[in-house]
Order: structure tokens, then sequence, then C-alpha cells
């Protein structure tokens, strides 16, 4: 945020030195570029300890406090994914699908490439009980991600077990007798991202 203020400024200072100023006026003041620039400092700093301590309480799985704390940090970094993604999580953790899919949904849109926003995106699906699209987000993630991401193999469980639900429905749907049944809870496992 504060390199942005500092590039800005950085090109505005060179344009106002081509500008010819009259010697018997007073220099325009430097002081208001200094102050936009600690004021932006101040909002990174802000931002940096807000995002460490949400992402603290999401670890330990303090889950409204999480939320609490990227709630602040969104509105004074309003399109970080990053943020997005972890109050995805958060959403996750208190069940509130609805609410995650659409925190990983602006995170994809904000960067096309945050791997884990489509991970969150797929368990947000699953938790809405819509398996297609838990499927394919899960799809997305896995192509993304590199080859050493450590939740590929969760990834391609998760893969085969939606593909089997939904293999089963199918069959349950064209009178083949099976089904399935979406479980009374529908928490996140503790293992997740």
């Amino acid at each position: 945020m504060a390199a942005g203020v500092i590039v800005v400024l950085g090109g505005l200072l060179k344009a106002a030195a081509t500008v010819f100023i009259p010697m018997d006026k007073p220099l325009p003041r430097a002081a208001p570029a200094m102050d936009a620039r600690a004021h932006a400092a101040g909002h990174e700093a802000k931002a940096v300890e807000l995002f460490q301590r949400a992402t603290a309480a999401l670890t330990a799985r303090r889950y409204e406090e999480a939320a609490r704390g990227l709630t602040s940090l969104m509105a004074i970094a309003p399109n970080l994914p990053e943020a997005h993604v972890n109050m995805g999580f958060a959403l996750l953790g208190l069940n509130r699908f609805t609410e995650a899919r659409d925190h990983f949904l602006i995170a994809a849109d904000l960067r096309r490439m945050q791997v884990n926003a489509y991970y969150g995106l797929a368990l947000a699906y699953e938790g809405l009980d819509d398996l297609v699209m838990a499927r394919g987000a899960m799809r997305s993630y896995s192509h993304l991600a590199g080859e050493n991401d450590p939740y590929r193999d969760k990834a391609k469980s998760y893969l085969e077990k939606w593909d089997s639900a939904l293999v089963a429905q199918k069959a349950g749907a064209n009178g083949g007798g099976a089904s399935i049944e979406a479980p009374a809870n529908r928490s996140v496992p503790k293992n997740e991202k």
C-alpha cells in the first residue's frame, strides 16, 4: 500500500520538477507528501498487525475472533485476496458456507491464481451440498497447485469421494436404489487447510 503511494507521489514530484515556479512565489511545501506517506505506512502497519493476529486466531481455531480481525482488515484493505481467503476459512469453521463461498469467490476474482481460494471454495460448495461445484472448484485447485503442494493428496481424496457420491446420486435418480444422504454435521474436518 505504502509502496503504491510512494510511486504515485514520486511520479507527481517528478512532474512538478518540470514546472517552472517563479522565485517571487513561495515554493510548494513537501510536508503533505510526507504526511501521506506516513499515513499510508500507518495503514500498512495496521494491516500487517491485523492480518497476523487474525491468522493466529484462525490457526488456533478461534473462528469468531479471526472473522472479527479479518473484517477490520478488509475495512482498510478491501482488495487483499489473502484476507478474503482467510475470512472464507474462518466462516467455514463457523459453518457459514454461503458467506465462505462468497469470500473465496472474491479472492479468486481479485487474484485468479490464488490457489487456496479454490480449495476453500470447494469445501464451501461441499458444505452447501453442491458436489458438482465442489468438484469443479477442487479441480481448479488441483490444476493450479504445484507438484509439491501439501494439500494435493487431500484434494485428490476429496475428488474421489465426490465422484463416488455423484455416481451414487445418479444411480439413485435412475432407479438404481443407491443414494447419498448429507451428514447431519457439516463442520470442517480438523485437518483442513
